[in-house]
């Protein structure tokens, strides 16, 4: 049975304009994530990681296009819910109403939740262009061993404490 593609399960169900762009936007800068990691010694030290790199960058565009938009919705819900006395925000035929807020709200902190459960800061997926998205990995990966490094200096070289499935990479 053939593996089914992280961007693939991100985008289910998604209407399918946005699920496009999202499919497309991946698969572009897939292909120059694996130009950049094979072909450029700069960013050869993610060789190793890449599917990790993948899954990052699906999880990154994910965020972009769909969070982030989320995010957004929820604070602007609260800032007129805030400053009127309006329950419901309608834009065309779609109300947002409070229990939708919620929803919304749910799915981001939900995300936000995984993002910090694999030690993953908000400045990895803060980026423009492909090897932007490819530095902020790079630091996030030598924090990570500055932090395991760190952590056997003040615990004694005890790398097995550490399990697999608690680190992105």
């Amino acid at each position: 049975m053939a593996e089914t593609s992280i961007i693939n399960i991100l985008t289910y169900k998604l209407p399918f304009e946005l699920a496009n762009q999202i499919y497309k936007e991946y698969q572009n800068r897939l292909k120059e994530i694996d130009y950049f990691v094979y072909e450029l010694d700069h960013y050869s030290g993610l060789a190793e990681d890449i599917k990790t790199v993948h899954l990052m960058l699906a999880l990154s565009i994910f965020q972009k296009r769909v969070i982030s938009n989320l995010d957004a919705a929820t604070k602007f819900y609260g800032n007129v819910t805030s400053l009127s006395e309006a329950e419901t925000i309608q834009i065309g035929g779609y109300k947002l109403t409070g229990d939708e807020r919620n929803k919304l709200l749910n799915v981001v902190l939900s995300f936000r939740k995984l993002m910090g459960k694999f030690s993953t800061p908000e400045y990895v997926f803060d980026y423009l262009e492909t090897k932007d998205f490819l530095r902020n990995l790079m630091k996030l990966k030598k924090d990570l061993e500055d932090a395991d490094t760190s952590k056997d200096e003040t615990q004694g070289s005890n790398k097995d404490s550490t399990r697999e499935e608690d680190l992105p990479f």
